[in-house]
């Protein structure tokens, strides 16, 4: 369309509608009101719409320690994640959260009547106090150079060790100690707090009484004392023993006689008394509740595969274990059956692939496929690979797998029907391979074929035609990616470099493009955005992103952006582009792992999801980039939001107005859902926008203006050219920066001087080096392209006439619009 015709639409379409916007708050009479968009499931984390399982007893480290409350409703764990999470018996739900960052939970206990909660948090120095209720921090008493810690019921004492088996009892209120013993190893209060019961490696127990220390019980055992538990009253003592030379046992006695009266074969840790007569115990492989007077197992008998830490309710229906991985485990000892575990987990999932639609994820976990209808509560199976899959990608209706004895393709793969019975092809000396790519256009692939210290990764038709072409890398490959025509493949190598490699098809032997320096890692991602234009490489602990154009073989790259990682952060594992190549969503591993969307124009961060259970192991996009999905530690796939919008109302007229101001924003977490608001509103925003965008289309051509007149040869025009630039401050600098470096020296000097009064005044450029107008018409025209109407094309082409950065943005937005 001429310029012309567009300035007519532009003011016809300022008259038409945003004013009415803009001073009532209100659309067109004629225009129907937007439905109301619903809150989605709920119990989810911000920002996430769906998730396939549950995260139900979970930590995001491993869980250590546990202990019932009182009323046997709910159960406390701590973790190395630096939480404590109080859950729900009913219903497994997490009911409370406290959390230290970098730190470790490695003991807790109830104490004063169930009413506090002791921890302790690694090697801090301290037993912090909790009101159980609450999980509200009330104390603290010294643990310095301590190992364990006891209390007696009403709190007034506690009892610790030392590194070297000494046992301190010390009085609280005045942190004095009362008691002092040598050799102890494992300690009970008895209830009325008046004795203590010590145990050691060598096999002894002695009862002394806390006032003078006077023994009062002692007994010797064929093994070491790992566990002593006394019942309610007082009145019997359980005695783990860990054998030296038989079987472990329990036995318990009672006060004056020497003998036990009775004992629990293959058991050696006593850990509660139900009542008088039952005792639940374990031996690190099982754990149930013994009853003594019928010298039988209560209700369904023994739990097996109880590891680590367990613990049992006061009327011993139920039993809690840390177990190994992430999840706790509850099971109900009445029947023998594990409580809320049903759709619990998915599978961790090799490969995630979601539909241009955003309503369905296709997965591949073992060695079975599945469709999610995204929202709803399962995955149906939906097809099987000839065997377990070890590595899995897709693109253009290709599909391909390895396993671990081949390559495998399916060349008619869509996402939102079930996988064909058979693949397409099968390659044969394809064994072992440990990373694929397949072309943007889906007619080739590739896999890694590692050797030694040494690799190459081959190349083929997906159909299997043809003949095989090897790229000769030379070294480990970590990760790799076609570009989205096919005719380069980038590969990152254990050795530290990513490589581009022409593979143009019918060229012959595979040419090194050029290569780059990155941080070495164990695992790492290749990336190219869309367009083809950008290539990203993601190692551990740093991504950096390059221009995928060709060089010289042998030129040392730099990248364009640079994002470096701390441990603490999670270290990176994934990255691919959004479909419109201006933001980077990055997956990361660990305790703090979490899902992140950076903005490229910036190298500022959007946003974070965060499941709170750890990092990231498998990471999507939607083809529309109105969604990611990911699967992680949690044993789920969550689906998060792309549009800030999920569950809101249509913006109002005040929220558009707000959102116009906050594109120019350098703070990529507030200009970019400012973009998204825009969009949400439909034409509504393309007013507004077309509102605001008039006077600043009209700045920047002013300011072309001023910077060619610092050409001119008549010195009024210059020096006029530069009293505007000046006073246009930041938002002139990038249009004079374009000619400070022209070889017209005169030119060049007189950006300079425009540049100089500048910055004296206060003005520079942020880093990432746009100014507020370039940064808010990049932000327009992706608003815009969301928006993708006539007329926010209309809007689109007025803002390509502008030429430079943004009008070539403006351009690439109307041809993706166009397919």
């Amino acid at each position: 369309m001429a310029r012309g015709r567009r300035s007519w639409w532009f003011a016809g379409l300022l008259a038409v509608g945003v004013a009415q916007v803009v001073a009532t708050g209100q659309p067109p009479k004629d225009e129907a009101k937007e439905p109301v968009a619903k809150a989605k499931q709920g119990g989810l984390p911000a920002g996430a719409v769906a998730r396939l399982g549950q995260t139900r007893l979970r930590h995001a480290d491993k869980p250590t320690c546990v202990v019932f409350s009182p009323d046997g409703k709910s159960f406390v764990t701590g973790g190395e994640d630096g939480s404590i999470r109080v859950w729900s018996v009913a219903t497994g739900d997490q009911l409370q959260l406290v959390q230290k960052s970098g730190m470790k939970v490695s003991e807790l206990r109830l104490t004063h009547g169930g009413k506090r909660l002791a921890a302790q948090f690694g090697t801090d120095g301290l037993i912090r106090f909790f009101d159980s209720s609450t999980l509200r921090e009330i104390g603290s008493t010294p643990f310095v150079n301590k190992h364990q810690f006891a209390f007696t019921t009403d709190g007034a004492h506690m009892a610790t060790t030392d590194l070297t088996s000494n046992v301190t009892v010390t009085e609280l209120a005045t942190e004095l100690p009362k008691l002092e013993l040598v050799g102890g190893d494992v300690f009970d209060f008895r209830p009325d707090g008046k004795a203590i019961a010590v145990g050691d490696k060598k096999g002894s127990v002695t009862v002394h009484l806390v006032t003078g220390g006077k023994p009062t019980f002692t007994t010797k055992q064929d093994g070491a004392i790992v566990g002593l538990a006394y019942s309610p009253n007082g009145t019997r003592l359980a005695v783990g023993v860990k054998s030296f030379s038989g079987d472990d046992l329990v036995r318990v006695y009672e006060p004056g006689k020497e003998k036990p009266v009775a004992e629990i074969a293959g058991m050696n840790l006593p850990r509660a008394w139900v009542g008088t007569d039952s005792l639940a115990v374990g031996n690190g492989t099982e754990a149930g509740v013994y009853d003594l007077a019928k010298k039988a197992w209560a209700g369904a008998g023994r739990v097996k595969g109880v590891t680590g830490a367990f613990a049992v309710s006061p009327d011993g229906t139920k039993l809690v274990t840390t177990g190994t991985g992430l999840r706790v485990r509850l099971h109900d000892l009445t029947t023998g059956k594990q409580l809320h575990a049903e759709n619990d987990s998915f599978p961790d999932p090799s490969l995630l692939v979601g539909s241009a639609d955003g309503k369905t994820l296709f997965l591949l976990t073992t060695d079975t496929a599945y469709l999610w209808p995204v929202g709803t509560e399962s995955a149906k199976p939906a097809g099987t690979l000839p065997g377990q899959v070890v590595v899995a990608t897709a693109a253009a209706g290709t599909l391909a797998v390895a396993t671990k004895d081949e390559v495998i393709t399916y060349t008619n793969f869509d996402p939102t029907r079930p996988l064909p019975a058979k693949p397409t092809h099968t390659f044969k000396d394809s064994a072992g391979a440990k990373t694929v790519a397949v072309s943007g256009d889906g007619k080739r692939v590739a896999w890694s074929a590692n050797e030694g210290t040494a690799g190459r990764v081959v190349e083929a038709s997906a159909d299997g035609t043809g003949e095989r072409r090897i790229v000769p890398v030379g070294t480990t490959v970590l990760g790799m990616a076609f570009n989205p025509t096919g005719d380069r493949i980038g590969v990152l190598g254990r050795d530290g470099f990513l490589r581009l490699w022409n593979t143009t098809p019918g060229r012959g032997e595979a040419k090194k493009v050029w290569e780059a320096r990155v941080q070495r890692g164990p695992r790492g991602t290749v990336a190219f955005s869309v367009d083809g234009k950008l290539v990203t490489a993601v190692s551990s602990a740093q991504l950096s992103v390059f221009s995928a154009a060709d060089g010289k073989e042998d030129e040392g790259r730099e990248p364009l952006y640079k994002f470096e990682r701390y441990t603490d952060q999670g270290q990176l594992q994934h990255a691919a582009f959004t479909p419109d190549g201006r933001h980077l969503v990055v997956g990361a591993t660990g305790t703090y792992g979490r899902v992140e969307v950076w903005e490229l124009a910036t190298q500022g961060q959007v946003r974070a999801f965060t499941t709170g259970y750890g990092g990231t192991s498998r990471l999507c996009l939607f083809g529309n980039g109105t969604r990611i999905a990911s699967a992680g530690a949690e044993e789920a796939v969550t689906v998060w939001d792309l549009t800030f919008r999920a569950g809101k109302e249509a913006p109002k007229a005040v929220e558009l107005l707000l959102a116009w101001n906050e594109l120019e924003s350098s703070d990529a977490a507030v200009g970019s859902p400012a973009v998204k608001t825009l969009a949400a509103a439909g034409d509504k925003g393309t007013l507004v926008i077309a509102g605001g965008t008039k006077d600043l289309i009209a700045r920047q051509k002013k300011i072309a203006e001023w910077v060619a007149d610092l050409r001119s040869q008549t010195f009024s025009v210059r020096e006029l050219a530069i009293k505007e630039l000046v006073a246009q401050g930041v938002r002139a600098i990038p249009a004079v920066q374009a000619v400070a470096k022209s070889d017209d020296t005169e030119l060049r000097d007189r950006a300079a001087e425009v540049l100089k009064k500048i910055e004296d005044k206060g003005g520079t450029v942020p880093a990432h080096g746009l100014s507020p107008d370039t940064l808010r018409l990049l932000r327009t025209v992706q608003a815009l392209e969301d928006i993708g109407t006539a007329d926010a094309k209309m809007l689109l082409g007025a803002i390509a006439d502008l030429g430079g950065r943004v009008g070539a943005e403006a351009k690439a937005a109307l041809a993706r619009l166009k397919k």
